[in-house]
């Protein structure tokens, strides 16, 4: 864990739910990530997949109108994304998440986000919803 007052590096992008926000998200996490030195590729490309995950879902199923906001903070060790949103409380049973087999069209999302960060929590709040991702970085 970062030590306390540790000045990160942080992103911020709101947009409304949808595709091509999705692709310029991604675009601006991809060059955001790229130019801090302590992000390795490896680390870069499983934390987009992983935004990339939760986005994707949100827009998937939270219905017409939500907004997103994500923020991304860049520490020494780890890099930290805030995702919010403002669709109904999404009802997880994390118990439950696990990869479909190879024939399902879906329902992988939430299973690869999980692999590929050291943690992922959400919670459902009186106007949508927050997933909290971290990821640690290698040395």
């Amino acid at each position: 864990m970062e030590r306390e007052g540790a000045s990160p590096r942080t992103l911020h992008r709101t947009g409304e739910a949808g595709l091509a926000f999705l692709d310029r998200l991604l675009d601006d996490l991809d060059a955001f990530l790229m130019d801090s030195a302590a992000v390795n590729d490896q680390d870069r490309a499983l934390l987009l997949l992983a935004v990339s995950e939760v986005v994707t879902n949100i827009v998937a199923h939270g219905g017409p109108g939500v907004r997103v906001s994500l923020a991304v903070s860049v520490f020494a060790q780890e890099v930290r994304a805030r995702i919010e949103d403002t669709a109904p409380p999404a009802l997880i049973d994390w118990d439950g998440v696990s990869l479909p087999s190879e024939h399902a069209e879906s329902g992988r999302g939430l299973a690869i986000a999980l692999e590929v960060v050291d943690e992922l929590r959400h919670e459902s709040t009186t106007t949508g919803n927050v997933w909290l991702l971290r990821r640690s970085l290698a040395s």
